[in-house]
């Protein structure tokens, strides 16, 4: 529900350091939503808004890129949550100190790091790459038709 997004959010920024992970888990179960990585679309626009490093912690902008993690890791497949996807490559990629990898806190640029990693692999992953499994089918002698053999086993 939308009304939960702020309180969820701020429950996960404020917590505790031991209760970090379950309210990660709560974000987590938030996002793979009932038909599984639908993603809750009010809860990735609220993550997906940079938020104002001159107010927020670093400890708030870590945990931000944390929970921004649990979400992408929960997609089932990459069109689900394009724009969130987006928002986030185009925040990673912004120049100089606009980046959160280029931020002073070494805890932000390791979670910076994690989220860029997660979403390079998932957009660069063969099984979303029509040329890259055109030419593993010429290699192997699979096609992408054939019986036998499907696109989760050419990894």
């Amino acid at each position: 529900a939308p009304w939960a997004v702020p309180l969820l959010l701020k429950s996960v920024m404020e917590a505790a350091a031991d209760s970090t992970e379950e309210w990660l888990r709560a974000v987590r179960y938030a996002v793979r939503g009932e038909q599984g990585g639908d993603g809750a679309p009010w809860l990735l626009r609220a993550l997906a808004a940079p938020p104002d490093r001159a107010i927020a912690t670093v400890a708030q902008q870590a945990r931000r890129l944390e929970a921004a993690l649990m979400c992408v890791a929960q997609m089932a497949t990459p069109p689900a949550g394009v724009a969130f996807q987006e928002s986030l490559m185009a925040e990673m990629a912004a120049v100089g100190e606009a980046s959160p990898l280029a931020h002073d806190s070494r805890a932000v640029r390791e979670e910076a790091a994690k989220v860029a990693a997660l979403l390079i692999s998932t957009h660069s992953s063969p099984l979303y790459d029509p040329w890259l499994l055109s030419e593993l089918g010429e290699y192997t002698g699979v096609s992408e038709g054939s019986e036998g053999k499907g696109r989760g086993d050419l990894c």
